[in-house]
């Protein structure tokens, strides 16, 4: 197989087309550097920021650090030093939205609304959909060059340096060599593209994969987070409702089965879970006491929610909802130091692949990762292997070349068929994990090698049906070696925290066609 590649050269490449990419792209033009943004979708039109409910994690003027710092924590594992530089920068990244033209929701008074969810977090709130359009301006204004449809299925490395990466057009087929001097990853995390819920369907986990397949590090894989929704509907940003806005769940037999509001939707979904297990369930979500001011802010905010639910008849003041768990992805990410520089050298994070999950969070990665990609690639040699290039193309466009086998799509329904069921997704015990680590690895062996593609589209499928299988090994993995329960992790087998042993990191790393996971202490 001869793959003609078309070649383009840039200093700082960023992958992935979401609010952590366009703040990465902006962040590493502003230091003047050559910038290339690309996805497999449309930049500044895709990713999850699109789908998100518009909520940013602020820290208020006059609001104590350290006070938000340490509910900002979460289940220990956090780098307490990132997030108290993120929560100290937060409120500037609003104030320079707004002077982008992104509008945020004020009083009468022209202040900022501010919201509490998800515990004490402080919020301001803005429609997603029409920031991410404006941001991609802005950054198209500053001379960020944008490619869109192009799937990187690849890092093109030279002695664990990261030189750019490789991948193709998804309708035209064309090859590409996107050279560069430093590289943002910023594609999201692991999911198995789930179809109930807006913003996850194109989740497959490329970030972790192309990542752990050119030597880099993973951790936290083991951490999963969810959302919750409607059971009849494809939605999204249901969750905004489960804190603040008073919803309450109830079981089949109409209790109200939780004390209190849980604003973290992984342990709802763990209380849901056991409900169902015992006999209780269809589960139900009860929003009737909403105000009339939440449900205006509510459309303004989740016009994708609005235009699923409107034709199909539903009205979420009028009577309970049939409700699950749905939407999750990973919560951990590639392995990093305080500036977001990975294992691989030239190589940053940002957005949900670092292990984080917010709109505020995405805004803050880009910005550090782009500036010091930027700072980086004023210092590197701009050169890659062609023949390491031409060898992953190859097994990029294998799937073309077959004649017949399995389509993505069966793979990847496998994939979801192993990983989605609760006793797997949410109530994990030693034996419901095992089970499915042999299905995974039955599905590697015997599954992938007979995908097939028979145009640009399923080829980007096909390989983004490869990706979900290495990582939901590795998660399987991973889950197995945390014996403990802790935030959105939970192990039947295991059901207490357990500081003593597992305050720690598994971290994942490839030795040569197999992996092993290692136990790192916490970036304090």
């Amino acid at each position: 197989m001869v793959i003609k590649a078309k070649t383009i050269e840039s200093e700082v490449l960023v992958v992935g087309g979401g609010l952590a990419g366009v703040w990465a792209a902006i962040r590493a033009r502003e230091k003047g550097k050559a910038v290339l943004w690309v996805d497999k979708a449309e930049p500044g039109k895709c990713g999850q920021s699109v789908f998100a409910a518009g909520d940013y994690d602020v820290l208020p003027p006059g609001e104590d650090i350290e006070d938000l710092t340490e509910k900002w924590m979460g289940n220990g594992l956090r780098s307490k030093e990132l997030v108290r530089e993120f929560l100290a920068q937060s409120w500037d990244r609003i104030l320079e939205m707004e002077g982008w033209g992104i509008e945020f929701e004020k009083d009468e008074k022209g202040n900022y609304e501010i919201h509490t969810a998800h515990g004490e977090h402080k919020r301001v709130v803005s429609e997603s959909y029409t920031a991410q359009r404006k941001l991609r301006k802005v950054a198209k204004d500053k001379g960020v060059k944008i490619l869109g449809r192009i799937y990187v299925s690849d890092l093109l490395t030279i002695k664990g340096e990261t030189k750019g990466a490789v991948g193709f057009n998804v309708r035209t087929g064309e090859a590409y060599k996107l050279k560069a001097k430093s590289v943002v990853m910023a594609a999201g995390p692991y999911g198995v593209k789930a179809n109930n819920f807006q913003g996850v369907g194109f989740l497959s986990g490329d970030s972790l994969a192309m990542v752990f397949r050119a030597g880099g590090e993973l951790y936290n894989t083991e951490f999963l987070r969810g959302n919750v929704g409607h059971t009849d509907y494809n939605t999204v940003g249901m969750a905004r409702f489960t804190g603040s806005f008073g919803g309450k769940v109830m079981n089949a037999k109409g209790e109200y089965f939780l004390k209190q509001t849980v604003q973290d939707n992984s342990k709802l979904a763990v209380a849901m879970a056991k409900e169902v297990k015992e006999g209780r369930g269809p589960i139900y979500f009860d929003l009737t006491t909403i105000t009339p001011e939440q449900y205006t802010l509510s459309r303004k905010i989740l016009p994708h929610l609005f235009r699923t639910l409107d034709p199909a008849g539903v009205d979420i003041r009028k009577e309970p909802m049939p409700w699950m768990p749905v939407g999750y992805r990973s919560a951990g990410g590639l392995l990093h130091n305080y500036d977001f520089h990975t294992t691989l050298k030239g190589l940053y994070v940002a957005g949900d692949a670092t292990g984080g999950g917010s709109l505020a969070w995405a805004m803050f990665t880009g910005c550090k990762a782009g500036e010091k990609a930027g700072e980086y690639a004023a210092k590197a040699a701009s050169d890659i292997d062609d023949k390491q290039a031409e060898e992953l193309l190859k097994e990029a466009f294998t799937p073309g070349e077959r004649k017949g086998g399995l389509t993505p799509d069966q793979v990847t329904y496998e994939i979801q068929e192993i990983v989605v069921p609760y006793p797997v997704l949410i109530l994990k015990s030693e034996a419901t994990l095992n089970q499915a680590l042999a299905s995974i690895k039955k599905v590697i062996v015997q599954d992938v090698p007979k995908v097939y593609a028979v145009d640009p589209h399923q080829l980007m499928k096909a390989n983004e049906a490869r990706n979900m299988a290495i990582i939901t090994e590795i998660i399987i993995s991973a889950s197995l070696m945390r014996k403990e329960s802790r935030g959105t992790f939970f192990r039947e087998d295991y059901p207490t925290q357990n500081d003593n042993e597992w305050l720690k990191w598994i971290c994942v790393k490839k030795e040569d066609d197999k992996f092993a996971l290692n136990l790192k202490p916490v970036l304090s």
